[in-house]
């Protein structure tokens, strides 16, 4: 990993103080891994009275930003209240803008049923039943034992802009998200992959 600080005399058209930069980051623990690709940080001198910002002295932005935690139970703070603030944006808050949505629902473990070609009599001289090449289906087996019973919870959102009652507005330009729950393994896991990004307070 690499990291560098800049200082800066601070002007009206570029009031910055402080540019910390870092590049290839990866912090392991117990209960989850973080990595960033770039982080970098600018810290304004009086930004609301140079008009640089609404209100907070330091910007900072992620590029490949990762998270893996290993378990729910044990979910950073950070995470936690994230998640909480951005739950609560789409519950409560306002749906600024929206370009696309959908989602989708998946099984497995269910066998399909199985089809079968019916049978004429052909030649041995007697009529053909009229239904005897139609396709007839065998009722489906419940579940098979080499299976597993899972169920797969699929979501996307494009140009997705929220705003929370606390004056915060979240901007993604692309949402990918899956919930993955095996009933048999009594397991799951959730991945959310989202680009660009954006949390500003107004």
């Amino acid at each position: 990993s690499r990291m560098s600080l800049r200082f800066h005399w601070p002007c009206r058209p570029n009031p910055k103080l402080v540019t910390f930069t870092a590049e290839d980051i990866l912090y392991k623990s117990t209960t989850a891994d973080v990595s960033t690709g770039r982080l970098s940080a600018v810290l304004w001198f009086f930004p609301v009275l140079f008009r640089q910002t609404a209100g907070p002295w330091v910007n900072a932005e992620l590029d490949d930003f990762r998270i893996r935690i290993f378990g729910s139970d044990e979910t950073p703070c950070l995470v936690k209240v994230f998640r909480e603030n951005l739950v609560g944006s789409v519950l409560t808050g306002d749906v600024l803008r929206l370009d696309d949505f959908g989602t989708n629902v998946r099984f497995s473990g269910v066998t399909e049923s199985a089809v079968e070609d019916g049978e004429g009599s052909g030649g041995d001289g007697q009529r053909e039943h009229p239904d005897a090449n139609r396709c007839t289906a065998k009722r489906p087996q419940p579940y098979l034992g080499r299976e597993q019973d899972e169920v797969r919870i699929s979501a996307f959102a494009r140009g997705l802009m929220l705003h929370n009652k606390e004056g915060r507005v979240y901007s993604f330009g692309a949402l990918d998200a899956q919930l993955r729950r095996n009933w048999t393994a009594n397991r799951g896991n959730f991945v959310m992959i989202v680009k660009d990004a954006r949390w500003v307070r107004v």
